[in-house]
């Protein structure tokens, strides 16, 4: 398994291109975050740049390494290796597991960034939002991983994609314009303690899903 995720890591830092999108894409997510920072009026806005930007680096890297892996039709010299089907798929969660780690560190330093120097809200608000976004992170990853299996890396980028938008119109329509009229009233430990584990959850049907559509696939 170490092999098939240092190859993944190769494909998207050792390729120019991958590379290139990541510095680039990383940069201004950061310069985006400290501009947008200085002047947030409410922790809606905030939460929706964590959650954009612990969503899409947490799914960067396997998108890349599918598209390599579907031009070279790697799939097929995967099963050769000595490991079952099931680590081969263990490999792919544990690469998105770090990307998850490393992208909620990212929204971390924003957050604290935010809270600390910025003074836009307390540490509380803060931790929640960004407690939020690491559970929509973890979501959409597992999401996404079933799209690519299934689909292909073009038409699940596609799917994934369309979720994104749906989950953009949710958020910033219905949820911020009824919280901002007053029709309800969002209890923020109540969300987290729903949303962590059903993340988690998904997350782990998710691994049982992709490892049955490989096997079935690479029978």
């Amino acid at each position: 398994m170490k092999g098939i995720i240092l190859k993944d890591l190769y494909d998207n830092f050792r390729i120019g291109k991958n590379l290139a999108s990541y510095i680039f894409g990383g940069g201004f997510i950061i310069l985006f975050a400290l501009l947008f920072s200085a002047g947030v009026s409410t922790q809606f806005s905030f939460g929706w740049l964590i959650m954009m930007t612990s969503t899409i680096f947490s799914s960067c890297t396997l998108e890349s390494a599918c598209e390599q892996d579907e031009k070279a039709n790697f799939n097929r010299l995967l099963i050769s290796f000595p490991l079952s089907k099931t680590q081969i798929v263990l490999s792919r969660y544990l690469l998105t597991l770090c990307c998850i780690g490393a992208a909620n560190l990212l929204t971390l330093l924003l957050t604290l960034y935010t809270v600390f120097f910025r003074h836009s809200f307390s540490l509380k608000m803060g931790f929640a939002l960004w407690a939020l976004g690491l559970a929509i992170s973890i979501l959409f990853s597992g999401i996404s991983i079933i799209c690519y299996y299934l689909l292909g890396k073009k038409n699940g980028t596609i799917v994934y994609t369309i979720l994104f938008f749906i989950l953009a119109v949710v958020y910033n329509v219905f949820i911020v314009s009824l919280q901002s009229f007053g029709i309800i009233t969002i209890n923020w430990t109540f969300l987290l303690i729903i949303s962590i584990p059903v993340s988690i959850v998904v997350f782990a049907l998710s691994f049982l899903i992709s490892n049955w559509i490989f096997k079935r696939r690479y029978s």
